[in-house]
């Protein structure tokens, strides 16, 4: 399955943004609109798993400062400007997420740098309050090692509707019991060293990949690039 073939996004952008939580007197937050075409169509990144990603609709920043909880308190995205990041959005009700843990614990193992990182962060989340809890819900997972990050707007899902967009049961044909909200992750999306949104990957397995995208030599090659400056120039 990949991002182009599950739905027209663009046509529910708005239905997203109703979703967010907004502050008396705040802005309404901006919701990324995703084009259905490919993030990377020429260059290193083609030859990988990152041509089946989607580019924003405009040139869009990571939307800083969207609230982050750390190990050590409040924090955001911005700390890691400088380095490329492929960052997996997560929530503990979110099968295919927690799946994908193994594969992507293992590549950032791999290729960790000071210019490269996988980075996960717990959004939509149902049951954590605290880092710690979800933290904790990855230690428990074998072979995972991997740090976390966790949403900490008010219900704990502004992430999830600002990059993942709401999409359709209608366009996705899904099976009974499966909501929007369920359907909106996993994702994962590339931030290159500027805090630019480059590209992202909405849903489940590549059709060559039992455990997410990243369970694939395809996907080991775009870790490889990315983490090799593909972005950095």
């Amino acid at each position: 399955m990949t991002p182009m073939g599950i739905s027209r996004r663009t046509a529910i952008a708005a239905a997203g943004a109703a979703l967010l939580p907004i502050s008396a007197g705040a802005a309404e937050p901006k919701v990324v609109a995703w084009a259905d075409t490919s993030a990377f169509p020429k260059g290193p990144l083609a030859r990988t798993v990152g041509r089946q990603f989607q580019p924003p609709e405009t040139a869009t920043t990571w939307p800083d400062p969207a609230p982050l909880l750390g190990p050590d308190g409040p924090t955001t995205l911005a700390h890691w400007r400088g380095k490329t990041l492929l960052v997996a959005l997560w929530a503990e009700w979110c099968a295919p997420c927690l799946a994908e843990m193994p594969s992507l614990s293992r590549l950032n193992r791999a290729y960790r740098s000071k210019t490269f990182e996988i980075l996960p962060i717990a959004t939509g989340t149902h049951a954590f309050n605290s880092w710690t809890d979800a933290q904790d819900r990855l230690r428990r997972m074998k072979d995972v090692d991997l740090p976390t990050l966790l949403d900490a707007s008010p219900r704990r899902n502004a992430l999830m509707n600002r990059l993942s967009s709401v999409v359709s049961p209608a366009e996705l044909h899904l099976p009974p019991g499966v909501t929007i909200v369920t359907a909106s992750l996993p994702c994962l999306l590339v931030v290159d060293p500027r805090g630019g949104l480059r590209g992202r990957f909405q849903g489940g397995p590549a059709p060559d990949g039992k455990n997410g995208p990243m369970d694939t030599l395809e996907g080991e090659a775009l870790v490889k690039r990315l983490a090799e400056g593909a972005l950095a120039a």
